[in-house]
């Protein structure tokens, strides 16, 4: 009898020992995070201090680059903002809930440079877009998707005399978002 609990035993153990093996998952790449509660994930520019948190009322994480001696305006920074909503969402309304958000904020939103493309597998559009923030030019690279009753909002944002410098790190972080 003692035998045979001894055998159950050790079976038990090499299972979960395999199983804890085979499900195992490749550690976090530098910069990446994953938001399991809203369902995404993204590749923020390595370096960059990452927070998550209520943010002009909306759920939000950004990652913005150290401040930099000597530089005090406006941050360069790269933001998911996720708003929920009772219903399916469309694209379409929830732009225009964007729009107004940003307008509620900030002056002069201006939308440029409409390209389509493909984000989490799911056409949409990726636009300059240009405000004014307490008075200071500033520009961003903007994409909206939706899915099902959430809408997320992806945004990289510097002054618009970096903009040049930072498009191409913007638009990486923009490309990398994937939906659960």
């Amino acid at each position: 009898m003692k035998t045979w609990l001894i055998i159950i035993a050790f079976g038990i153990l090499v299972y979960f020992g395999f199983s804890a093996l085979n499900s195992s998952q490749e550690p976090p790449e530098p910069g990446s995070y994953h938001n399991e509660a809203y369902g995404f994930w993204i590749k923020f520019p390595d370096g960059w201090q990452v927070d998550a948190g209520i943010y002009d009322d909306l759920w939000s994480v950004t990652a913005n680059e150290p401040y930099t001696s000597g530089y005090y305006g406006i941050l360069n920074i790269v933001r998911v903002a996720m708003e929920e909503f009772p219903y399916k969402v469309k694209l379409d309304f929830f732009q225009k809930k964007m729009e107004e958000y940003i307008g509620d904020y900030y002056e002069g939103l201006r939308i440029e440079d409409k390209q389509d493309i493909k984000i989490a597998g799911k056409k949409t559009k990726l636009c300059t877009i240009t405000f004014y923030d307490q008075k200071t030019p500033v520009k961003a690279l903007w994409c909206l998707l939706t899915n099902g009753k959430r809408g997320y909002m992806i945004i990289g944002i510097t002054s618009s005399d970096r903009f040049d410098g930072y498009r191409d790190t913007f638009e990486e972080a923009i490309r990398s978002f994937r939906l659960d």
